[in-house]
């Protein structure tokens, strides 16, 4: 959760509004975007667009490693509701460029 407070984008975001409920590693969050703003909450949530539960590591491969939702899905990540608004969510968190190597 803390990767994603840190590189989550709000222009990335736009006007995007969500709720998504994290259930990753066992430890229940409820996150949500509003107007550009992410909040995320330990805690569980009734009424989400998309419900996520598993390792957070496979999560973070789609986020941030290219994963596919199909494959984590294989892996056992559990995914329920609107699969495009956890694709759109994972757009939320740019990597930065990579700096050029200097000898």
């Amino acid at each position: 959760m803390l990767s994603f407070r840190t590189m989550f984008s709000a222009d990335s975001a736009g006007d995007a509004q969500m709720t998504l409920s994290l259930v990753l590693g066992g430890l229940p969050h409820r996150a949500e975007v509003r107007r550009g703003v992410l909040n995320i909450e330990i805690g569980e949530i009734d009424n989400s667009d998309v419900s996520v539960d598993g390792d957070p590591n496979l999560l973070a491969g789609i986020v941030y490693g290219g994963l596919s939702l199909r494959d984590a899905k294989s892996a056992g990540l559990g995914i329920s509701g609107d699969e495009e608004a956890l694709l759109r969510f994972c757009t939320f968190f740019p990597l930065p460029a990579q700096a050029e190597a200097t000898a």
